[in-house]
Order: C-alpha cells, then sequence, then structure tokens
C-alpha cells in the first residue's frame, strides 16, 4: 500500500473547536461532532469549514437535513497516514483504534430548500421537523358587532378588530409548541335585544412570548329608544414580537375595525368582518360576528445542496464517466473504486438520486439545473456545489426522463 503523505499528528493534541454562532437561518442542516450540533455549511460564518480532521474515539453522525458524510479513513503508522478507506457515514460511528478521519463533504437533505407555510385557524400544536428560526405571524379575534334597533335608525357598533404581532423565533426541532388561535367575538343579537357584541379571543404560540389580545365587542342601540348609536369597541394589541400591531376600533353605529395586514371589517348594516381577525359590523337589525383569528408559522427555506471541498489527496485516476441516467439507473461505481462527480445536466429540472440500490437515496439527492421552487411569497434557488466524491457500490438514478453526469474515477492505491 502506497503513502500518500506525511504529515506530523500535531492534531492529535488539538482541541478541535467548533460553534453555533448565530442560527439565525432556517431549517439548517446540522451533523454531529462528539454529540456537539455543528452548521453542516461552509457558506455559513458559523458553519463547519472541510476538510476537517477527527481523532480516534471521537464521533461523528449526521443530524438534521443531511443524508450522509463522506469521511476518508487513515492509518496512523508512526507519523505517516495510510489511507484505509472511504466511509459513507448514516449512522453515529466512532473512530476506531489508530485511525484518523478526514471529513470532505457532507451531503444535504435538498428538502430543506422547500418553503413551508403552516396556517392554524383552531387552536392545536406546532412541532417543527427542524431547528431553526421561523417566522410566526399571530392575528387575534375580532370584536362582535352590536344590536341594532329598526324603528329610529340608529345603529350597533361596529367590533374592534383583533390584535397582530409577528417576528423571527428560534424553535427546537421535535418539540410542540402550543398554538391558540382567539375565537370571533359573539353577535350582539337582533334588533331589540339591547345587547352588545362580544369580545375576541387571544392568540398565541407556546412559552415564546408572543400574543395578540381581541377586538372588544362593539355596543348595542337602544330598542326604540331615540338613539344613541352603539359605541364602536377597541382593537386588541399584539406583543412580543419584533412588529405589534394595535387592530382597528370599531365605528359607532357602523362596520368593524380592520385587522393589521388582512382582515378588514364588516360594514354598517349586519356585514361580517373578515378573516383572520376582523370585527363584526353593527346592527341596523342583527349585529355580526368578529372574524376568526389565525396563526401562521413558516420558515422561509434555506437549503443549498451540499457543502463539499473535493479531495486533496493523491488517488490513481482511472476512467472518464459521461453517463447516461435514467429512472432505471445507469452508472454504478466500481468496487476497489472512488468516484468524483464534476457536474450534472438535464433538459427538464427534477432530482438526481444516489443510493446503495436502484431507488435508494440513502447516499444523497442533487436537484438538477438549480430548480427554482416557489411556496407563498418565498422562491429558493437550490444549486449543488462540485464536485461531491462516491464510494463503490454507489448507483445513481433520475427522478424523470434523463440526466447527464460527468465525472472521474479513481483506484484506490
Amino acid at each position: 500500500m502506497k503513502k500518500l503523505f506525511k504529515v506530523a499528528l500535531f492534531f492529535t493534541a488539538v482541541n478541535l473547536q467548533f460553534f453555533i454562532g448565530n442560527l439565525s437561518a432556517q431549517c439548517l442542516p446540522m451533523i454531529k461532532i462528539d454529540g456537539n450540533n455543528i452548521i453542516a455549511d461552509e457558506n455559513n460564518v458559523a458553519g463547519i469549514k472541510l476538510p476537517s480532521w477527527l481523532k480516534t474515539g471521537q464521533t461523528l453522525e449526521k443530524g438534521q437535513y443531511v443524508f450522509s458524510i463522506s469521511v476518508i479513513e487513515f492509518t496512523i503508522n508512526g507519523t505517516t497516514l495510510d489511507y484505509s478507506q472511504n466511509i459513507s457515514v448514516t449512522t453515529i460511528q466512532t473512530v476506531p483504534a489508530s485511525k484518523v478521519w478526514k471529513i470532505e463533504s457532507i451531503h444535504k437533505d435538498p428538502a430543506m430548500a422547500i418553503p413551508v407555510a403552516n396556517t392554524f385557524t383552531s387552536s392545536g400544536t406546532f412541532t417543527p421537523t427542524c431547528t431553526g428560526t421561523y417566522r410566526v405571524q399571530v392575528w387575534a379575534g375580532g370584536g362582535g358587532g352590536g344590536a341594532g334597533n329598526s324603528c329610529d335608525g340608529y345603529y350597533g357598533g361596529g367590533g374592534g378588530a383583533g390584535g397582530y404581532a409577528e417576528g423571527n423565533f428560534f424553535l427546537t426541532g421535535g418539540t410542540a409548541y402550543t398554538v391558540t388561535v382567539g375565537a370571533a367575538g359573539a353577535t350582539g343579537g337582533g334588533n331589540s335585544s339591547n345587547v352588545s357584541g362580544g369580545a375576541g379571543g387571544t392568540s398565541s404560540v407556546g412559552t415564546i412570548g408572543i400574543s395578540a389580545t381581541g377586538g372588544a365587542g362593539g355596543s348595542y342601540s337602544n330598542w326604540c329608544g331615540g338613539g344613541p348609536s352603539g359605541a364602536g369597541g377597541a382593537g386588541g394589541v399584539g406583543s412580543g414580537g419584533q412588529v405589534n400591531l394595535t387592530g382597528g376600533q370599531g365605528a359607532t353605529g357602523g362596520a368593524g375595525g380592520s385587522a393589521p395586514n388582512s382582515g378588514g371589517g364588516g360594514g354598517a348594516c349586519s356585514v361580517a368582518g373578515a378573516v383572520p381577525g376582523g370585527g363584526g359590523g353593527g346592527g341596523c337589525y342583527n349585529g355580526t360576528a368578529g372574524a376568526g383569528g389565525t396563526i401562521i408559522i413558516s420558515n422561509s427555506g434555506t437549503g443549498s445542496g451540499s457543502g463539499g471541498s473535493g479531495s486533496r489527496d493523491k488517488l490513481q485516476a482511472a476512467n472518464v464517466i459521461n453517463a447516461a441516467i435514467t429512472t432505471s439507473c445507469g452508472y454504478t461505481v466500481p468496487s476497489g473504486r472512488v468516484f468524483r462527480l464534476d457536474g450534472v445536466s438535464s433538459g427538464s429540472i427534477a432530482t438526481l438520486y444516489m443510493g446503495t440500490s436502484c431507488g435508494s437515496s440513502n447516499r444523497g439527492a442533487i436537484y438538477v439545473n438549480n430548480a427554482t421552487y416557489s411556496g407563498g411569497s418565498s422562491t429558493v434557488s437550490q444549486g449543488w456545489p462540485y464536485p461531491q466524491w462516491f464510494v463503490g457500490g454507489t448507483i445513481f438514478y433520475y427522478s424523470s426522463g434523463t440526466a447527464y453526469i460527468n465525472g472521474m474515477e479513481f483506484t484506490i492505491d
């Protein structure tokens, strides 16, 4: 076995330092070294820089939004490192005695790039699939309109709109957060009832501190009492976000208040408020209920393909690969070789998968042609840095049509 290079083993005494820093991006890809989460993205200021070395006894495992970790193992022979094998780490593993590992590349899950918005119109729980920063928008319930009368032309007051709050919050993947959605304020009832509208309910999310109070109900107009019209209800108040807004005031003897950033108020003469959080209109005869609240929790999508460094080690070039890959598979890395993938092209936008069998994706997936995905108001472009390295036995297949790969096979010497 050839000696690839010599290096003083100073790194065995080095305490490898990694830090998370400001986790401002959503759904961060992670790996774990010795149980500690490390951002698996070289473009992040707090992310891992490749290549990265591990010494005997350290542990390595993939975290959220990572398919696998490509590692080259070396045997320590005095002050020389001898190539041992390529390893694709998919479960927690420990660096064996008399070995060191070089982390070459990290194959990330492209699904992390797709924006997802979770909308709640009733109370429940939200359990994020990944740790990261999420945008949280909270509308409280609108107040109900007060009852009017049919004999003297004085109308019930409009309900106040629910408050609104918005902010970015760090949420922990797998943790259930209680989502409380404020109910609509009840109607003030029909003519002659002399009943004010009910207040809208408060909306909030778990223990993160964001909430909004419901709008107050509009007051009623006296039944054939010669007025006055009912007073409009006050708007609810948002709190705990980076943006906190007060709902619109209901009109005296008229329309309900409008909720910030969305719901409109109900018009005079019993027109219902618009979802989310609009106040109900005051009654010419019957008052109307306000609109219920809404909570939206979303990630913006941040995937950027795979971080990778390319090999810095001497391997024997064996074969240039230009292969067509179809849904029935098209290229398998031969045993005893490693494959450096230098590029992928296709006439369409789809996904190239790599696995240990045709149909498997346990060794990674690539969005071809920098696919663009749109979700809500967000558009995310998904790229894939090259080169990428794959061990013997890896099989490539394409999700639809035909993709073309090119790269180089190397013999393990």
